[in-house]
């Protein structure tokens, strides 16, 4: 079987033998921008899911609105946000300066206000408030009633309170959504370090495409209730990014509506557990760090057998991705040295989650990595195989696990939900 690999803006062809294969290549549907987003943005107006108001109804009356904004997607400024912020002068008496742009931010990967410049257009920012949420300021932030539940003062006070956030898989949220938006978007720092210790990441349900059990999920649907979140706007988006879909209503079932869209597009089905897995980083630009190299491996492990290999293709031409990155995956002694570190709760780093899931996944399975970025050096520190040729780390693999060792490829890594068929309905 002849296989395409995407590697940084080009691909890497790969062949696996007929006579050992017994798997085959595995790719999602592709997933379309939305032809007209402002088309998009009307009919999920129009149309709320949930049980909510109508839109004008939802509106009447407030005295102030406050949008809670998902930073990590710029696109979302493109035309979405714009086309919204109109939908609600005209169906309310609202003026400009009453309806104020929280944007989310975090310790892991922070936002500056140069970031803001570039991604929001002049004629928003002119128009109308904006707020860059710090999650270190702690007069910032506000705590909601007698919950745990502290999330930005300006949002929180405002009198109508919406989400906007884009929809994709994450590899310990299961699905990025309006709950993410707040928790950790708009939280504090304290409980980020909170929510994102080791204990909570270790959980067996904090995985990518899981909701059910998730304890991500549930404390982002805590933070909407605490703060009487009246609708979210969710955003499914394309491998680049680009809005593909736009639901509104109710928070948690339009975040469901999404997630049923995202799971029906991005489904791989594999009807038995793999011995190893073939796949790709996605290509440029979601091959270029060892944060999106991360991701994929995550993608693909779950069709994997217990110490089943992956043989991955990923640029990695910027390195590491966001500061500290490199020095946990570095320094940390692998999988035993990272808890000695890490689980007594007593240290904690921005982005250690990302580590510890890394970590993890390189207790169970083989990595082999065919990269250009980081120094082999580098590779064998953190633990993975590094290689200079990716026909011959395959062949390998397969001399390793028996000549009738299940393998199959999965050349769109990170765009696709890979679950073996009699799983697949499990993570619901």
């Amino acid at each position: 079987m002849h296989v395409n690999l995407p590697f940084g803006g080009g691909t890497i062809h790969v062949d696996i033998p007929d006579n050992w294969l017994n798997g085959r290549c595995y790719r999602p549907r592709r997933f379309e921008s939305a032809g007209d987003e402002h088309a998009e943005v009307l009919h999920a107006v129009d149309n709320l899911i949930g049980g909510s108001k109508d839109f004008p109804a939802l509106l009447a009356g407030r005295s102030s609105v406050a949008i809670a904004i998902d930073s990590a997607y710029p696109s979302l400024f493109n035309e979405l946000i714009p086309v919204f912020l109109e939908c609600i002068e005209d169906h309310s008496n609202l003026r400009p300066d009453q309806i104020t742009l929280v944007l989310s931010n975090t310790l892991w990967n922070p936002k500056q206000d140069y970031d803001v410049r570039l991604m929001v257009p002049s004629e928003i920012t002119n128009r109308y408030n904006l707020v860059l949420h710090d999650p270190k300021d702690k007069k910032a932030v506000v705590r909601l009633g007698e919950t745990d539940v502290i999330l930005n003062r300006a949002f929180a006070e405002a009198d109508l309170k919406i989400v906007v956030s884009c929809i994709v898989p994450h590899m310990i949220y299961g699905f990025t959504g309006p709950g993410t938006v707040l928790t950790p978007g708009l939280t504090y720092e304290k409980v980020t370090k909170r929510l994102h210790g080791y204990e909570s990441v270790s959980h067996p349900l904090a995985v990518r495409g899981c909701v059910d059990g998730n304890p991500f999920t549930a404390q982002g649907k805590l933070a909407l209730e605490a703060a009487d979140v009246s609708l979210a706007v969710c955003c499914p988006v394309t491998p680049e990014g680009r809005v593909s879909e736009v639901y509104a209503g109710e928070p948690e079932a339009a975040w469901m509506e999404a997630v049923g869209r995202m799971r029906e597009l991005m489904a791989i089905t594999v009807k038995e557990p793999m011995d190893i897995v073939v796949a790709a980083s996605g290509g440029l630009p979601h091959d270029s760090t060892m944060l999106k190299l991360i991701d994929a491996l995550c993608a693909v492990e779950p069709v994997l057998k217990p110490d089943g290999t992956i043989v991955m293709v990923a640029e990695l031409s910027m390195g590491f991705g966001p500061t500290p990155l490199r020095e946990m995956l570095l320094g940390a002694g692998g999988l035993k040295g990272f808890c000695e570190r890490f689980e007594s709760g007593g240290t904690f780093l921005p982005g250690q989650w990302v580590a510890q899931r890394f970590f993890e996944l390189l207790s169970r399975h083989e990595v082999i990595l065919y990269s250009q970025g980081i120094e082999e050096d580098a590779l064998w520190t953190m633990g993975m195989t590094p290689t200079n040729d990716m026909q011959e780390a395959i062949l390998g693999a397969m001399q390793e696990h028996g000549q009738r060792c299940k393998i199959c490829a999965l050349p769109d890594g990170p765009f696709g939900l890979a679950r073996i068929q009699t799983a697949a309905a499990s993570n619901a």
